[in-house]
This record gives structure tokens, sequence and C-alpha cells, in this order.
């Protein structure tokens, strides 16, 4: 049974003489000459020239050429002779060469470690000006990303974006911003579920804040994509603070939920007593949990803290309350570069709302410099292979706006502070 035309969009469009399209060939022999464009299609093209050039020219030869679409813009690419024939126009006789730049059959995009399909309903598109033609925008969707490059779906049945052509797209995603990328485009490649030919375009400079972009869009586009599957892709680690759900509870987990999740540099110790002012936060992507968190809340260190025989408090924490982190774990999917941020938001989150002064918790040595860049302070300890970081809330995040990089205060506290500023005007006082 024969597959509807209605993707078949290599459809021919006529050029008149004038529009000052010009392609330069450069045979093997080193002679060069040049012709001007009749007609276009996203597959190839057609020139007239001078008949005499026919000599430097054979069916089924392979030419380096360059397109000029305007008096000093133009790019390089490759083509096959595919048909030769005489064409009478204005009085005048030329010989009409027909290009096809598919030298390929179009590649099969299909599955693999570095490439991130999307569904063919994504609501990620982009729109990209051709700039051979007067206020033409042609508008594609989003059907796979790689570091490299982009696989776009065009959503009308025709566009004229030849192989080489460096072309600027702009991205309209869910998760970001709309920006701008120079690209250039490549070739087709056939979908591996669906019949249609998508256009592939490659970065000429990838940006790593584009494939953030690019990462984060895929994690909301997908459900069952994970963090993992995207660093095999070698694709920048997003934070997943635009994914997480957060609940709070006070009873103890199921060991079937805990079965999946591992421990890190995080809280490495594992504190197996319970205590009165224990509040558990767990971390959902959908339904799926993929981190825990437990936090003591208390108001005398020297009595209800988890840390207490490790001797790290010493005069200034006394009779102030303090929150620890004593417990955590994570879906090894989900890598810890993912979650840290979000995780430290929350707890610190909930420990300014519960006008707590401190917040401390454990590291292993080797990660202490982490915790440092984000504000926090060493304390001692009497066992020298444990680390304890400690950080004041006792004016809000008011203490950190002269403590932190200003890099670190826009990734990481900004947010929080605006969001504790609008519920409590002042936030400046709540601890």
């Amino acid at each position: 049974m024969k597959k509807s035309t209605r993707h078949e969009r290599a459809l021919r469009r006529d050029l008149y003489l004038g529009e000052n399209l010009r392609v330069i060939l450069q045979p093997e022999s080193g002679f060069s000459f040049s012709g001007e464009i009749i007609s276009l299609s996203e597959k190839g093209l057609g020139f007239l020239c001078d008949p005499h050039h026919g000599d430097h020219l054979a069916i089924g030869r392979t030419l380096d050429l360059k397109i000029y679409y305007d008096a000093r813009r133009s790019f390089q690419t490759r083509a096959q002779v595919r048909n030769l024939a005489p064409f009478p126009a204005q009085g005048h006789h030329y010989l009409r060469v027909g290009l096809t730049l598919q030298l390929n059959q179009p590649l099969h995009l299909e599955p693999d470690s570095k490439t991130v399909l999307l569904g063919p309903e994504t609501c990620g598109y982009v729109e990209i000006e051709n700039p051979i033609f007067f206020d033409e925008v042609d508008h594609f969707r989003l059907r796979g990303i790689r570091k490299d490059c982009v696989f776009l779906q065009p959503l009308s049945n025709r566009h004229v974006l030849l192989p080489g052509q460096p072309v600027q797209v702009r991205f309209q995603i869910p998760g970001s911003r709309g920006f701008v990328q120079d690209m250039q485009v490549v070739q087709q490649v056939q979908d591996h579920e669906w019949w249609n030919l998508l256009l592939m375009l490659r970065f000429q400079e990838p940006a790593s804040g584009v494939l953030s972009k690019l990462a984060k869009f895929a994690l909301i586009n997908k459900p069952e994509l994970t963090v993992r599957t995207l660093q095999e892709a070698e694709f920048p680690i997003p934070y997943l603070d635009f994914l997480l759900k957060v609940q709070y509870g006070q009873k103890e987990l199921r060991a079937e939920l805990l079965r999946e999740l591992q421990g890190s540099f995080l809280a490495p110790h594992v504190e197996v007593r319970s205590f009165k002012q224990a509040r558990q936060l767990l971390f959902y992507r959908t339904d799926k949990l993929i981190a825990t968190a437990r936090l003591n809340f208390t108001r005398d260190v020297a009595e209800e803290s988890a840390f207490v025989h490790q001797n790290i408090y010493n005069y200034q924490f006394m009779k102030k309350p303090v929150v620890e982190l004593v417990e955590f774990a994570h879906h090894p999917d989900y890598p810890m570069a993912s979650l840290l941020v979000p995780i430290l938001q929350h707890c610190l989150r909930a420990s300014i709302q519960a006008q707590f002064q401190f917040f401390t918790l454990e590291c292993t040595p080797q990660t202490a410099a982490i915790f440092s860049r984000l504000g926090f302070t060493a304390i001692s300890a009497d066992k020298a292979d444990r680390s304890f970081m400690t950080i004041s809330l006792k004016h809000g995040l008011h203490d950190l706006t002269q403590g932190v990089h200003h890099d670190t205060w826009e990734r990481v506290y900004k947010r929080l502070h605006a969001y504790l500023h609008r519920k409590h005007p002042l936030a400046r006082y709540v601890a």
C-alpha cells in the first residue's frame, strides 16, 4: 500500500532569473564556474550555466560547490549531478543542471546511549528564519537531542533548508526562556518509529548552558527519563528543583520504599536512633521516590543532639535551636550533582520557617570544600575521618548575602530568599 504523499516534502520551488541566488562549482580539474539557481528543494537544486560547461559535468559526478544567497553570505556543501538538459530562456540557450545534496540515503534515527529521543507529541518547538528568502520562517517540533546536534520534525509540509546551510534557530521549550543558537543543517534522518523525515542540525559552538536547558526540557517531557541516562549521553547534569515534589512526615518509611535507595557523601553515618522531634522529607519525581532525608529538630544540643557523642558543639551552640541532617539516601539513577542543591534548599527552608538558628550536617572530608562554597563553616570533631559543617540562620538567609560568592547566591539561594521574603515580609527576623 502506498503511503500518503503528505510527508513526501521534496517539492520543488521555482525561482526566476535575477533573484541573485548563485552557485559556484569546483570540479576536481580545478576549473571553477558559476550558474544561477532557478529551483530549490530540501534535497537539491537546479541551476543554469553556459552550455560549454557541460564538458566538466557528468551525471553521477560529485562536486564541491558554494552557494551565494546574497553579495556577502555563502556556504559550502557537496552535491552530485543528477541530470543535464538544454534550457532556452529569454532568447538565450542555457544548460540546466540538476544537483542532489542528499548524497546518501537518509540515516535512521535509532535509540542509542548518546541520543535522547522525544515523542511525536513533544511540546518543544523551534523556528528557523531562512536567510535565503525574505520574511520566511519555518517551524519544527523537537524530536531528539544529542550533545552536538538536534533532530527536528517539520510542522509544515515543505521547507527549503539545504545541507551545509548555516541558520539561526530560536528554541521555545518548557522550563527555559526562549533562546537563539547558531546551527548548521546536516541532512535528513529517518525516524525509527514513524516514517517522517526529520532534519538534523548541528551546533556550531554548543554552550553548556544550552545543553543544560535541553537536558531540563527532556526531563520535563519524558517522565521515564533519568538523570543517569542524560549523564551517559554526556549532557550537563541539571538541578532537579523544577521536578521534585516534597512531602513531610514523622513516621518511619517502609523497608520496600528504601530498598532502591543508597547512601552518599551527605550524612554518610546513619543514625539508627529515633528522635522525638525528627521530621522526614520525601522527594518524589511523579510517583517515584528518588531521595529521602531525616531532620532532627533539637532545642538543646546537650541532650537531644544526634551528634552529642562527637563533641562538635561548643558554648556558642548551647541552648540554641539546631536542625541536624541525620539521614539521607537517594536513588542511583539520580546522582548527587542533580539533588544536592534542591535538598539543601528544602532543608534550609524547613529550618528557617521553624525558627531554628543553625543547620548542621555531616559529610566526608573530601567533600567539605563543596559545603564551604555554599556558606557552611566546618566545626571540629573528635574523629579526624568525620567532617561536620554548620550554617547560621539567625537572620534567615540574610547572613549569607556577604558570605558566599555571587554566582552561588544566584544559583542556590536567590529563589529561596525571594520565597521566604514573600511568605514573611519580615524574613530578616523570622529566626
